[in-house]
């Protein structure tokens, strides 16, 4: 995680992405050329990526470059290939091996297609944006991944349930990342498009099976939509 970067990279710009159903087809057919199942949305999320890369005839950074990071405007995030972070960073401690350390250049790919990837808040800030809005989606894919699809299942509601890799708390997407040392939460109010990321790291008595993030943003949420603060189980 960066605090920040002051160098811009140019880019060309890309061509126009294809429709969310046509990778979505792609990614099921070659998945089922390789024997995999859809069943688990984590190993299929990763699968998926993979099946991208594959079809694409490219690595898998250069289309999450061409296809979200370009086209989002997303300067100061890349997807690199190992623990190297441009300064300047926040780093990131953590007592998880039960000694207190600096996590911030621990092997990212203990986490492939997610860990690895640099970025600053802003830019988080920029994507979650766009993922609460479905900017890069058509309007039907965009309430096809929202749907409560989940609801019914378990403990799952139409108030409370997790759309396709997004968990949603009544008007409120969340996410909470955490790796290595650095806790974040993201939350993104549907009604007002209100928006809030926080990073944070442990402290040397801090609980390194708590994302400690999440307090933060729930604080901060309360200030901002006092009457509609996200409720986070």
């Amino acid at each position: 995680m960066r605090a920040g970067r002051t160098g811009k990279r140019v880019r060309p710009k890309p061509p126009a992405p294809p429709e969310a159903a046509q990778i979505t087809d792609i990614v099921r057919g070659k998945l089922a050329e390789l024997g995999l199942s859809a069943a688990v949305f984590g190993v299929w999320r990763d699968k998926q990526q993979i099946a991208l890369g594959a079809v694409g005839d490219s690595p898998l950074g250069d289309l999450i470059s061409q296809y979200v990071l370009d086209p989002l405007g997303m300067k100061q995030t890349e997807v690199v290939l190992t623990a190297q972070i441009d300064e300047p960073i926040l780093h990131g401690y953590t007592d998880e091996r039960k000694i207190f350390e600096d996590a911030t250049f621990w092997n990212p790919t203990a986490f492939l297609h997610s860990g690895n990837m640099n970025s600053t808040i802003a830019d988080i800030g920029r994507w979650v944006r766009a993922l609460g809005k479905g900017e890069l989606l058509s309007p039907s894919r965009f309430q096809q991944m929202m749907a409560p699809s989940t609801a019914g299942l378990g403990p799952l509601t139409t108030q409370k349930y997790f759309a396709f890799g997004v968990p949603h708390l009544a008007d409120w997407l969340f996410m909470n990342p955490a790796y290595g040392g650095y806790n974040g939460v993201a939350f993104y109010d549907t009604k007002t498009a209100t928006t809030i990321v926080v990073y944070a790291t442990l402290g040397p008595t801090a609980d390194a099976d708590r994302d400690n993030a999440i307090p933060i943003g729930e604080a901060i949420a309360t200030l901002l939509v006092p009457d509609r603060p996200p409720q986070v189980p």
